[in-house]
């Protein structure tokens, strides 16, 4: 087998229910392609046929089994190990589209000096049924470089990277749980305008939304909004920031901390909403005035919610 151009992260954990899935994509991109893939597949010391599946597939699978601190941790063990020069990362419960995947990568080789390639993607149901089709702003790093708040992001599962970029922002953000893939579109566009990325309206791959997804299933939610929330305030607190991307930060802090105190209201735990609001909506020096009047606007409408609702003492 030739040296690997591409190689696909794929970080697992008990993933046996849609991994054979996930590896059969790639599979076909394998076959579709002239250029040599590899498939790593990173699995924290799964108890159930996940590695087994995966290892069976063929030669271009490699599996590294290891005990993690999650997805991220893999992610950037894969990135030590990986051969290829272009970066995917495919969790074990979505797939590639494999023309996507090939198209885009072949473009990324006929620019050596791209940061990185994204593309468009779908939203997939546990079974495997459409549900929405997702394009992305050609624009992405540069809006949220910029302070935008629409159309400022692409989805992970839709981007390459160049190793050697990837390499030099020290990979994925491994502290978090959840907002590794975030911290990483930080630390991206601190990069600009010397960061080059390339866009295709080509679909890479396939989301799969399902309730035992970290990022869709209803289970951690609150663990998610809170890590955002976390990471936002982290970065805002580094010096000299950007101003687009202090505005987007701010952005990110404000939306994640009210949804994650709707959602705990909603979950009939007023306690953590309320914990919450005490931590981080509070005056901090990195915040504008016009931030400042919206934390305390927020406060005191949603400790109105919970005194009321709730009979908690503020």
């Amino acid at each position: 087998m030739s040296k690997p151009v591409l190689s696909v992260l794929m970080p697992t954990y008990n993933a046996a229910m849609y991994v054979a899935q996930a590896v059969a994509s790639v599979r076909e991109t394998v076959q579709r392609s002239d250029f040599g893939i590899e498939l790593l597949v990173l699995d924290a010391c799964s108890t159930d046929a996940t590695v087994s599946l995966a290892a069976s597939a063929g030669p271009w699978v490699r599996v590294s089994v290891q005990k993690d601190r999650g997805m991220y941790d893999a992610l950037n063990r894969g990135l030590r190990l990986a051969q290829g020069h272009v970066i995917a990362w495919l969790n074990g419960d979505d797939v590639v589209d494999p023309d996507g995947l090939r198209t885009l990568c072949e473009a990324l080789l006929r620019e050596p000096t791209a940061n990185f390639a994204f593309g468009d993607f779908d939203n997939i149901s546990s079974r495997g049924a459409l549900l929405s089709h997702q394009k992305q702003s050609s624009d992405a790093l540069g809006r949220f470089r910029d302070g935008k708040s629409e159309d400022a992001w692409a989805q992970p599962l839709s981007i390459l990277w160049n190793k050697a970029f990837l390499s030099k922002m020290n990979g994925w953000g491994d502290t978090y749980k959840y907002a590794g893939d975030m911290d990483l579109w930080v630390k991206a566009a601190l990069h600009l305008p010397f960061c080059h990325s390339i866009y295709l309206p080509e679909t890479i791959g396939r989301f799969r939304c399902h309730e035992g997804s970290i990022t869709t299933g209803s289970s951690l939610e609150l663990e998610v909004y809170r890590e955002r929330v976390a990471l936002a305030d982290t970065w805002l607190q580094q010096p000299n920031l950007p101003p687009g991307v202090h505005r987007a930060l701010t952005r990110w802090y404000l939306g994640n901390l009210e949804t994650y105190v709707w959602v705990a209201l909603k979950k009939q735990q007023p306690e953590k909403a309320w914990k919450m609001l005490q931590k981080y909506a509070r005056g901090v020096p990195y915040v504008s005035l016009v931030t400042h009047a919206m934390l305390k606007g927020l406060t005191q409408r949603f400790q109105r919610r919970v005194e009321s609702d709730f009979q908690l003492a503020s």
